[in-house]
């Protein structure tokens, strides 16, 4: 027996009980495994990190133990240590736990996967869902806390917008952050004097005045148009606090997503401002006459992230002009005087339909093959219920013989015993045919919609790789269909 020990505690664990401390669950479970007769017994701790996240570091480690069958038994102190999200909880308590053969318990939870009890496992999916509501309130009590603060005008962020600081005196405080206030001040005046954010961007990295980025010691980044639009359009330099230009899509998901500028939490007078509103107001007037270039970019893009470049191995991206664009590869941009790379200029949309067009060919050419595989298996499968039912004329026929005294008892059970062991072989490769026939069935309706579901399509592709000479090499992941 090879036990694994999964301890995990986050902040707000560790600010509620010290029940819940990583110490005292170590405790709890090695206590708890002296009744058992084990081989080896494994610990894995993730002190830190949120129920709703399984991307954790020792639970990794864990899986990857599980797939090396490293362990058979893994027990926590109760099921939200495994984590507080129902669906991901329930897919391995239920699911990936069982086909890996891994005996899991949660002993406050009164749950062995190994004891067959229906009711424990209900409480279990019980507590999972009350585990998931918990980090649902939590977070509702996370934001509603915030939102008040917002509404008061108290800075929220976790750092300050490029040229503030937070105040010595109250953490919720903006202050001038006075290395930078003539950057600010230069943006908007060259602003004022009828340049674009794009030659704002250029006249900054010629200049070379630290990006916010690199000023911040976050990463080395030069100056870009969104950057500086981003300050041109931020209503913070003429004092008034904007806060909730982002918002998380719910609590078990990270990511966020950006919010439109009217529905920002604005409040007015709350700092020192740098730029007058007279100042501001003229900017965003200019701002305006200028061409929304996002919007103006061809749609489409969804293979940007797939393509690479054949010779040197770097991402393609894309170049606009006017109403087109064009794959170029970063390497060749960023060090076109090195001749490093070569540009391989294609055509997206051009390409974007050659690659396209060839899907549909492959998606075409494996439907095909499983329309003859399934028919190949139907033709076995009627093969075989005719040899069911043959052999079930021959009983009829030994025991019409055996009555009539052709043929001896004796010999009556043997060549029954031996029929029915043909028998039995034959449903045993007819289960085994039915249900490699429902399988193709189902990966053959699967492949039809790929067809008609562009989506679908491109979870096809893994890379794209385009060469100079225009080759196009397409990688495919046939585990997506």
């Amino acid at each position: 027996m090879n036990i694994a020990l999964y301890m995990r505690l986050s902040k707000e664990d560790n600010e509620l009980s010290d029940s819940k401390s990583i110490t005292s669950q170590k405790m709890y479970l090695n206590d708890y495994i002296k009744r058992f007769n084990y081989d080896n017994v494994y610990e894995y701790v993730d002190d830190g990190y949120s129920g709703t996240n399984f991307n954790r570091p020792s639970f990794k480690k864990l899986l990857n133990d599980i797939e090396k069958q490293k362990i058979d038994t893994i027990i926590t102190k109760d099921s939200s240590r495994l984590g507080r999200n129902i669906s991901w909880v329930t897919f391995y308590v239920e699911e990936y736990f069982p086909s890996k053969k891994i005996r899991y318990i949660a002993i406050d939870d009164n749950y062995d996967s190994f004891a067959n009890d229906s009711l424990s496992s209900e409480m279990l999916t019980f507590k999972s869902m009350f585990n998931d509501y918990y980090c649902k309130d939590i977070s509702k009590k996370i934001k509603s806390s915030l939102y008040i603060k917002k509404i008061e005008g108290k800075f929220t962020g976790w750092k300050a917008p490029y040229g503030y600081l937070r105040s010595a005196r109250d953490y919720h405080e903006l202050v001038v952050d006075e290395k930078v206030r003539k950057t600010i001040e230069m943006i908007f005046s060259l602003a004022t004097n009828d340049n674009t954010p794009s030659a704002i961007a250029k006249i900054l990295n010629e200049k070379r005045i630290a990006s916010p980025a690199v000023y911040a010691g976050l990463r080395n980044s030069k100056w870009t148009t969104k950057t500086v639009k981003d300050i041109l359009q931020n209503p913070t330099y003429i004092g008034n606090m904007a806060q909730g230009k982002r918002k998380k899509i719910n609590h078990k998901i990270k990511k966020s997503i950006s919010i439109p500028p009217e529905q920002w939490i604005i409040k007015e007078n709350t700092h020192e401002p740098i730029i007058t509103k007279e100042v501001f107001s003229i900017v965003q007037k200019k701002l305006a006459k200028y061409p929304n270039i996002k919007n103006n970019r061809i749609k489409n893009q969804e293979l940007i992230n797939m393509m690479y470049c054949k010779e040197c191995g770097s991402k393609i991206g894309l170049n606009y002009r006017k109403d087109n664009c064009y794959c170029v590869c970063n390497n060749y941009k960023k060090n076109y005087r090195n001749k490093s790379c070569t540009p391989h200029t294609f055509n997206y949309q051009e390409l974007r339909k050659v690659i396209m067009n060839e899907l549909n060919d492959e998606i075409r050419v494996i439907t095909k093959i499983d329309v003859e595989s399934i028919r190949s298996l139907i033709a076995r499968k009627k093969l075989l219920e005719n040899r069911i039912m043959t052999a079930e004329d021959y009983f009829l026929e030994q025991y019409i013989k055996l009555k009539n005294n052709i043929i001896s008892q004796k010999q009556y059970h043997y060549d029954r015993i031996n029929k029915e062991k043909e028998i039995k072989s034959i449903y045993e490769e007819l289960s085994k045919t039915l249900k490699e026939l429902k399988n193709k069935i189902a990966i053959n309706q699967k492949r039809k919609q790929l067809l008609s579901n562009k989506e679908l399509h491109l979870k096809m592709i893994s890379k794209i790789y385009l060469a100079e000479s225009g080759e196009i090499e397409l990688l495919l992941n046939y585990s997506h269909h």
